[in-house]
């Protein structure tokens, strides 16, 4: 699977590279510093599986962030900071919101979840 990582560059986000590397699934990371370079990405010729946004490091807030990518109809997992920001994140739309400190088999088994295939309806709560 292809995923769009987008997020400012440091160590969070190149950990985070670093461990959906390591998933079986993955095959191709595409990093964006900003939602607007995100947005050029997204339509590009190796189309993404789905969308990694780190609410964390984002000029917009999660509702606007996640207005922005709707359109393309690919799932949306969501860095959250807060129990407010995860609330706010799936009221916009993110079809999954991890809260910052997940943990590596969280984030596995959300990516999982997407590969095999559950309905885009369907809320996925991932939590540390």
């Amino acid at each position: 699977m292809n995923i769009l990582l987008i997020g400012h560059p440091g160590r969070f986000r190149d950990g985070l590279e670093a461990v959906l590397a390591a998933h079986s699934q993955v095959q191709t990371i595409c990093c964006a510093d900003n939602i607007s370079v995100g947005l050029t990405m997204l339509w590009r010729e190796q189309r993404p599986f789905l969308i990694l946004i780190d609410g964390n490091q984002i000029e917009l807030e999660p509702i606007d962030t996640i207005k922005q990518y709707s359109h393309s109809k690919l799932p949306l997992i969501f860095i959250a900071d807060t129990l407010h920001q995860q609330e706010a994140a799936y009221a916009a739309g993110a079809d999954a919101v991890l809260l910052r400190g997940f943990s590596k088999d969280s984030l596995y088994s959300t990516l999982n979840s997407f590969v095999h295939r559950i309905p885009a309806h369907t809320k996925l709560r991932a939590v540390a």
